[in-house]
């Protein structure tokens, strides 16, 4: 297999030390190349060159590229040179040269193979590491990805069915980083997945990606909210969700909140930060042992907590709470998170974006698929929309996603 300049069988290490040598953009500019082989070289300046619509960033930083070494029959991603070379002369033959790029997460890295199809790698390798030295985000040493863990978010993926996974015990390799796994995680045929970008990004990145797929903004994004529906689907279906009431102990109580935040799909709708998932009964469990034991009931909206709470199933709330934070982001009263509201209706003021992001969510959810259901949901959130722009709406509230799910599942019976 050869790989263009981006590594593989045939290539030596020092042919990627020439391309790497040539400076990020050069190296960003293969990866752009691979993935979109007829882009005009108007859209192609658009994704490399640092502005709004710059693909390469997370954030405001630019990705950063590395030399990696690749066992395509493991799919095993050795991330450190220092690691790599401490293999027997066996084991080392197995593995390739490649050239990276740092993923959303800083301890994941992507590849594109011969198909151009995305390869990402979470969990790092590093030769030395600090246990006591933790990411302030997944609690876990940096770079590393904890077995555990691992092994939720590996079980979640193959629950969705969107995304090809694969585990890898890095003990296996390295005794001394037993504790610590390592997920593949890979479009499958004929799908596109962009593991470094996100539903938080400006609408100016939409616009291009669609641009650079041959589609209509709004059918880009009703499609990858359909997609990100359908997947939550399966997850509720099977009894998982993200929801953690009242979880974090060094900010205000939150009864409805869930890790499934806009920062954790991908542009074309795949959930694939996992990690937390738990079952329905275990957020019930914490929900109502947080309000008994330490009196958390302010935290409940009244409504919801003397009406709603006692006559609905709480698996409702559980899965509400699911789509409120990647919807609509936290509550006011709590710490701000960006949302696919806070991006689309608030910051680009574009509020039919919002509305066909919410269309394919719940078409894809609810598997409406009946052209009369679809055009009187369109309808009605059409006017939702309207009402929320009249009032000079700020915030796409929990409230609100409650009781479109629960006048939907009463409609659909």
């Amino acid at each position: 297999m050869t790989v263009h300049y981006l590594g593989g069988h045939g290539y030596r290490l020092g042919r990627l030390r020439q391309q790497l040598n040539k400076g990020t953009e050069h190296i960003h500019g293969l990866f752009f190349d691979r993935l979109f082989p007829g882009a005009s070289p108007n859209l192609r300046h658009a994704a490399l060159v640092p502005a709004k619509t710059a693909l390469f960033q997370r954030g405001s930083e630019t990705l950063k590229p590395s030399i990696s070494y690749l066992d395509v029959s493991r799919s095993f991603l050795i991330t450190s040179e220092r690691r790599y070379r401490r293999l027997e002369r066996k084991e080392a033959k197995r593995f390739m040269p490649v050239l990276v790029l740092e993923s959303r997460s800083q301890r994941a890295r992507f590849w594109l193979d011969s198909k151009s199809r995305l390869l990402e790698f979470k969990g790092l390798t590093p030769y030395e590491f600090d246990v006591n030295r933790k990411n302030p985000n997944s609690g876990q040493p940096q770079g590393l990805f904890s077995a555990c863990p691992a092994m939720v978010e590996a079980d979640g993926l193959k629950l969705m069915q969107a995304l090809d996974s694969e585990l890898t015990e890095l003990g296996e390799f390295f005794p001394d980083l037993d504790d610590y796994s390592q997920i593949l995680r890979r479009a499958r045929d004929g799908n596109r997945y962009y593991s470094w970008m996100r539903m938080d990004s400006a609408s100016q990145v939409y616009e291009l990606l669609a641009r650079l797929e041959g589609l209509p903004l709004e059918t880009f994004l009703y499609e990858a909210g359909q997609r990100f529906g359908q997947q939550l689907r399966r997850l509720h279906k099977a009894g998982r969700t993200l929801h953690d009431p009242f979880a974090s102990s060094n900010e205000p109580k939150e009864p409805f909140f869930s890790t499934l935040h806009s920062g954790n799909v991908d542009p074309h709708g795949n959930i694939v930060d996992l990690e937390g998932l738990s079952n329905f009964d275990v957020a019930e469990s914490r929900f109502w042992a947080a309000l008994l034991s330490n009196n958390w009931g302010k935290y409940v909206p009244t409504e919801i907590m003397n009406d709603k709470l006692s006559r609905y199933p709480f698996d409702v709330f559980s899965r509400a709470s699911d789509l409120q934070l990647f919807l609509g982001g936290r509550d006011s009263r709590f710490p701000y998170m960006p949302s696919v509201f806070d991006c689309l209706f608030r910051a680009a003021r574009r509020p039919e974006l919002f509305e066909r992001v919410l269309a394919g969510v719940l078409a894809g959810y609810y598997q409406i698929e009946d052209p009369a259901q679809q055009a009187e949901l369109k309808a009605d959130l059409i006017r939702l929309i309207d009402n929320m722009k009249e009032n000079n709406c700020v915030y796409f509230t929990f409230r609100q996603t409650l009781n479109i799910v629960l006048g939907i599942e009463a409609a659909l019976g």
